[in-house]
């Protein structure tokens, strides 16, 4: 399974060309992608940021229509306090790694290298779109 941080959505919405054309392929599997409800909040937020909500809340919709939309709960929440202690990552990216590697997620795509790029989990591959 394919795991997709806030910054992939953040990087199509600004016309990443390589993120669209990774996301069109994604559409045609049969596996959904994963997205964490946190980077739902994250959208909603930064849109509201760059004055462009609407944007944002269409995103939101769609993402939830195509995407597996993954719940943060107690294995979560403690295996990402592990990820947090161990790195300095920031608490909600740790809930948003931690998500990912409890689904089973064997792919991570992000734009946020500084925090992403400390995920030391053999069986998850760490995609850093630049």
């Amino acid at each position: 399974m394919v795991g997709l941080d806030t910054g992939y959505f953040m990087g199509m919405m600004l016309g990443d060309k390589g993120i669209i054309g990774h996301w069109e392929a994604l559409k045609e599997k049969e596996t959904l992608p994963c997205v964490s409800v946190l980077t739902l909040g994250e959208i909603l937020y930064l849109t509201i940021r760059i004055g462009k909500p609407q944007q944002g809340r269409k995103m939101v919709e769609g993402i939830e229509k195509t995407c597996t939309v993954l719940d943060v709960n107690r294995a979560v929440v403690e295996r990402a306090a592990a990820l947090k202690g161990g790195h300095g990552t920031p608490y909600i990216d740790s809930i948003i790694i931690a998500s990912f590697l409890e689904n089973g997620c064997n792919e991570i795509h992000t734009k946020d290298r500084r925090h992403f790029g400390s995920v030391k989990d053999k069986s998850t591959k760490v995609v850093i779109w630049e």
